[in-house]
């Protein structure tokens, strides 16, 4: 199967909630997945299991350029280290797409440019990209519309649970 070629640099909180819901796989879709260095901390602190995963081979890495427009946005958008080092290296990858969970560094993103996306959106990508995960993601989204996302979430929790 063909790798979608942008470059996913991902934020610490669709990381860890894509874990949670045992779907980090569809991140294995892409070509990269980019995890900044401050983000990789994080997630090793609150989830480290999530780094591990076999079918994902995520890239650990510093940014190297810094951009003025994302360091005059940080305070206005109060942006934590994280959320900013992922920014800073959407600058360096032209063909890149920031996976994060948080409203405000979605909305810097979309004033620098950058194309900005949820968790739930992978789910949505490879249901609609034809990929290996299409089924599940296919199940995941009609019972995240049918039911809400708190029991999705729990249904999804549990299934990984008793299947352990």
């Amino acid at each position: 199967m063909e790798k979608t070629r942008a470059v996913v640099i991902a934020d610490a909180g669709p990381i860890i909630h894509l874990d949670e819901l045992n779907s980090l796989d569809l991140l294995a879709d892409f070509d990269k997945v980019i995890v900044p260095e401050t983000v990789w901390n994080e997630v090793e602190q609150h989830r480290p299991q999530a780094l591990v995963c076999s079918e994902v081979k995520f890239i650990r890495q510093c940014a190297v350029h810094f951009s003025a427009q994302v360091d005059a946005l940080t305070p206005f958008y109060t942006l934590h280290a994280g959320e900013q080092e992922a920014l800073h290296l959407c600058f360096e990858f032209s063909n890149s797409l920031l996976l994060t969970d948080d409203t405000a560094a979605r909305l810097a993103a979309k004033n620098l440019g950058v194309a900005a996306h949820v968790a739930h959106w992978v789910y949505w990508f490879a249901l609609f990209a034809n990929k290996p995960a299409q089924n599940r993601a296919y199940w995941n989204c009609y019972t995240l519309f049918q039911h809400g996302p708190l029991y999705t979430f729990a249904l999804l929790y549990w299934q990984k649970s008793s299947a352990t």
